[in-house]
């Protein structure tokens, strides 16, 4: 059935990798309640390998691409600056934000609990 979703985007002219991920959302939708209690537990064990696995893998070939890159420059001052507006951006949301949220809650959020979300 996947295979038939990318092979049809792709003759429309549109791309088969999108057609393939609603395919397999559709699919576990409808193919995840009609297992057996024991499938369910290993189809998810199966999944939550292949996840870490190819967690691992992208961010390993990302970080290799970092040391194998020939014309990679370090600039100092760059790093620094996205560092700042980093921080600044997060300044500038996390504690409006609350500020809103804070307005129609009966459970505050508090000073704390925001000065750890702008740090974390």
């Amino acid at each position: 059935m996947s295979w038939s979703t990318f092979l049809l985007a792709e003759a429309c002219g549109f791309t088969g990798v999108v057609a393939v991920l609603f395919c397999g959302i559709t699919q576990a939708h409808y193919t995840y309640n009609n297992l057996s209690v024991e499938s369910r537990s290993r189809t998810k064990q199966l999944f939550e390998v292949l996840h870490f696995l190819a967690e691992n893998f992208i961010f390993s070939y990302m970080g290799l691409a970092l040391f194998t890159f020939q014309k990679h420059v370090f600039s100092p001052i760059f790093i620094i600056g996205a560092f700042v507006a980093i921080f600044l951006g997060r300044a500038a949301h996390i504690y409006p934000l609350s500020f809103f949220l804070n307005l129609g809650r009966r459970h505050k959020i508090g000073w704390n609990f925001q000065h750890m979300m702008m740090f974390s």
